[in-house]
């Protein structure tokens, strides 16, 4: 990844004793659940990373996207925002793949709640669509309804301006958007933000895979701030795959990310 220009802010290891859940239950968060594994000390490594590396961003808002949907980019930005509400920040999440979503789902929230996109439709206010996450200072903004043309939808003014007044009310926005070589969304969510994180997966997450991402946001004029480097295990590296084209959509699918 460094070769390819872009500084890695963290590095994830893959862990693979997960705690046990009840059935039906939502999949544990490591942050939260196993605050004292490798994992949660690299988030806050890349925390802290990010605390230094934004000085100088013109938003507090970061953007977090993979290439594909295999990278891991939702479990990056949970975990991320999850360290940055316990070392006492206040961080609102925002659930921005309005095709596949399920950051509600996993912080233990209903499904069908009012959010991105019934306020990027004007349907609602911003204060309507903000949840609690089950953290004090994380609050969480769902999918909403899965609309027929997000990418529309985030590139209408309402989303800038929606990132513009989160940012003067938290610490920090943190956006997880789709896979950037499937779906345009993550490169209109990137010239709205302050910096942009590109999600790699070891193993799984081809070099020219990561490359055709930073030229897509090269291409907009807002290139990638820096990578994380998801579900590192050093025992079993081999190389990456080639580069693919990948189903993203409403039908069922399983979901890696």
């Amino acid at each position: 990844i460094e070769a390819l220009g872009l500084p890695v802010f963290a590095t994830v290891p893959l862990v693979r004793d997960m705690p046990r859940q009840r059935p039906g239950a939502p999949p544990p968060i490591l942050a939260r659940d196993m605050p004292r594994g490798l994992a949660a000390e690299a988030f806050r490594s890349l925390r802290t990373a990010l605390r230094f590396g934004l000085i100088d961003a013109e938003r507090r808002s970061i953007a977090i996207t993979g290439p594909t949907p295999d990278a891991g980019k939702s479990f990056v930005s949970l975990n991320l925002a999850m360290v940055m509400a316990q070392a006492d920040q206040s961080v609102c999440l925002i659930d921005a793949d309005m095709r596949r979503g399920q950051l509600a789902r996993r912080l233990g929230l209903p499904d069908g709640l009012p959010g991105l996109s019934d306020y990027l439709a004007g349907d609602t206010e911003l204060d309507a669509v903000l949840r609690p996450a089950p953290v004090g200072g994380l609050s969480l903004i769902p999918t909403g309804i899965y609309p027929p043309n997000p990418s529309e939808m985030v590139m209408r003014p309402r989303f800038a301006e929606m990132i513009e007044m989160l940012g003067r009310r938290f610490d920090c926005v943190i956006v997880d958007c789709p896979p950037l070589l499937v779906v345009t969304d993550a490169v209109i969510v990137a010239r709205a933000v302050g910096a942009t994180l590109l999600v790699a997966r070891h193993g799984c997450t081809a070099p020219g895979e990561m490359a055709a991402a930073m030229r897509a946001l090269d291409g907009a004029g807002r290139p990638a701030h820096a990578a994380v480097l998801n579900g590192f295990e050093r025992r079993h590296a081999r190389p990456g795959r080639e580069e693919g084209y990948y189903g993203y959509g409403y039908e069922a699918a399983v979901r890696r990310d």
